[in-house]
């Protein structure tokens, strides 16, 4: 989880988005590490076939809380297959797609973006960080204090100094903090409570990115070239076909709410997916161009670019024991007929 927490920070995710750990223990060993975009049964069972014990995935399975788990249906189903046979589930979400070098970078790189910013800045407010240091004695009892205001908990064991205890980050609204702190301390006088504001995520991360292309290009020819580029079938497009584009501003997965960003900041052309009818006409009125190459177009890349960063990263830690494995049993949901 601490390399997942390198490459997609956690306090980075939208604050209605659970990101982490959604099933298993935080202290699970780890062999073999399996990427997939969502954890849906059969990218489940393709994970314990293959012996994967820690499955990284793009979507949480819990957006919504669940008011009762049946066994029998479909996310009853992953659950069940998950525990039983000791597969724990990780998400990386909204934090991975506003990381710098994460999925909105990696899809303006596929499509040949140059001078990328952030389209939308990730903002959190009245929020801050707390970063713990605690015995490992009153670790269960820290993280049941934390499990009911805090979002985004990450553990991590202590080093040098600090191998007697273990380190816990989270993000708190601002009437919790005084609370949390004054419990933690009361389990034990050797913990060491730290807080700073979170406030603007400073420097390049944010959802989505916007830029140039090389050259001016028109709306048909964009969406042949972005379609090649990604591999698909087909695109939709919103706009005169022959509208020229040169500034492209761009966000993973279902990107119509972000409409007014481009707009705001001078883009030609958004590129999405999942776009409403009404988000469309809102373009349209605004002479905004949209290219929506669907939800799983958009985010598939995510697999090769978490599972290229982990394999590199295992190896420079000199982990050569763990594996890593991107699934490939998913397919998108959608087809054209």
């Amino acid at each position: 989880m601490l390399l997942m927490s390198d490459m997609a920070p956690e306090n980075l995710a939208e604050s209605w988005d659970p990101v982490g750990l959604q099933i298993g223990h935080r202290l699970q060993s780890v062999r073999r590490i399996g990427v997939a975009l969502d954890a849906t049964f059969e990218i489940v069972s393709e994970s314990i076939r293959e012996g994967v014990d820690f499955l990284i995935v793009h979507h949480p399975l819990f957006l919504r809380p669940m008011k009762r788990l049946d066994l029998e249906s479909p996310s009853g189903m992953v659950v069940d297959a998950a525990v039983r046979n000791g597969l724990s589930i990780y998400a990386a979400h909204t934090n991975l797609d506003s990381a710098v070098g994460g999925l909105n970078n990696a899809l303006g790189e596929r499509i040949g973006l140059k001078d990328m910013s952030v389209l939308g800045k990730n903002i959190k407010n009245e929020e801050f960080l707390l970063h713990a240091v605690v015995p490992f004695s009153v670790q269960d009892r820290v993280h049941s204090i934390l499990g009911e205001v805090a979002d985004g908990i990450a553990w991590w064991r202590g080093m040098g100094e600090e191998n007697e205890s273990c380190v816990v980050r989270c993000r708190l609204a601002s009437g919790r903090v005084g609370g949390v702190r004054t419990k933690i301390s009361s389990l034990s006088a050797d913990a060491r409570t730290d807080i700073i504001p979170a406030g603007e995520i400073p420097g390049k991360e944010g959802l989505g990115r916007i830029g140039r292309i090389d050259r001016a290009i028109s709306l048909k020819n964009f969406a042949c070239e972005v379609k090649k580029a990604l591999m698909l079938s087909h695109v939709r497009t919103v706009g005169n076909p022959e509208a020229m584009l040169e500034r492209v501003a761009l966000c993973t997965g279902s990107g119509g709410g972000m409409i007014k960003d481009a707009i705001a900041m001078g883009a030609d052309v958004l590129l999405t997916g999942d776009i409403k009818y009404h988000e469309a006409m809102e373009a349209l009125e605004h002479g905004l161009c949209l290219v929506d190459a669907g939800h799983f177009g958009t985010e598939r890349m995510m697999v090769d670019l978490v599972a290229e960063y982990l394999t590199e990263a295992l190896a420079a830690r000199q982990h050569g024991n763990i594996s890593v494995m991107p699934l490939i049993s998913q397919k998108d949901p959608f087809c054209v007929v």
